[in-house]
């Protein structure tokens, strides 16, 4: 995004005269319960919830992405302050690892760099084995989840499977415990040809038997008209829905 020769005013000569300054960042992961480095027979199935903490803008200094992606990234803060206050989470029969990948907007960089480094055991990823990474949920835009009075969010899944069913009725289930608030959680159309641009995709590519749900508020038609703009403020965001979508997690 920036160059270190002053005459190089465009991609193509910033290329040529090798000046391109690279694009960078820092994605985060944390687990709960902690892992420790056991050995993969004494591993769990590894349910990943990730969503991304960077967007991009015409005018690069203002790219706010409130609604694409910090409301999903707010839930899924939100989410995981309130299972960390949840006792004996070393019973459950899954690992909980979440990630806020950085360079999502810019081809995916910080969900692959993620997954590379798995491949090559890098310290930055100890303690998680890609082979036992079993389900990915995708917190996306919610920010915007509003239908006839109702907050409506939806689910759409990366395949057919009976683990991506049990994500969808894990999420309705959610949904249904919170009574009067009114949030609802559907399955995207069948009609739809897959899932929406997403981090779930990069582990698609990785293994196409990946089992993953990209919750957005949004079905068939991307609803946010200022996706990727300085206008993506956060006036222009429902706050209240991020807070009510973490409390199904």
């Amino acid at each position: 995004m920036q160059t270190t020769k002053a005459e190089t005013n465009g991609s193509e000569s910033c290329l040529k005269e090798q000046s391109c300054l690279p694009l960078g960042g820092q994605s985060v992961w944390a687990s709960l319960p902690p892992m420790s480095n056991a050995s993969a027979e004494h591993q769990k199935p590894i349910i990943m919830v990730v969503a991304s903490q960077d967007s991009a803008s015409f005018f690069r200094d203002r790219s706010l992405g409130a609604d694409s992606p910090i409301s999903g990234l707010i839930a899924l803060l939100t989410a995981v302050d309130a299972l960390s206050h949840l006792h004996d989470l070393g019973k459950l029969k899954k690992q909980l690892v979440f990630a806020a990948f950085d360079g999502e907007a810019w081809g995916y960089l910080g969900s692959r760099k993620f997954l590379q480094e798995l491949d090559e055991g890098d310290d930055s990823v100890n303690g998680i084995n890609s082979s036992m990474i079993e389900q990915v949920l995708e917190i996306g835009s919610v920010g915007k989840g509003i239908s006839q009075g109702d907050t409506l969010f939806y689910a759409h899944a990366s395949r057919n499977s009976s683990i991506s069913k049990k994500i969808l009725d894990g999420l309705q289930s959610g949904s249904d415990s919170l009574g009067s608030d009114n949030v609802k959680v559907k399955p995207a159309a069948s009609s739809n040809p897959g899932v929406p641009p997403s981090s779930l995709m990069s582990f698609m590519r990785k293994n196409t038997s990946t089992s993953g749900v990209v919750l957005e508020d949004f079905d068939s038609q991307f609803s946010n008209r200022f996706y990727h703009s300085h206008l993506d403020s956060p006036g222009k965001l429902t706050v209240h829905r991020c807070a009510h979508l973490s409390h199904q997690r």
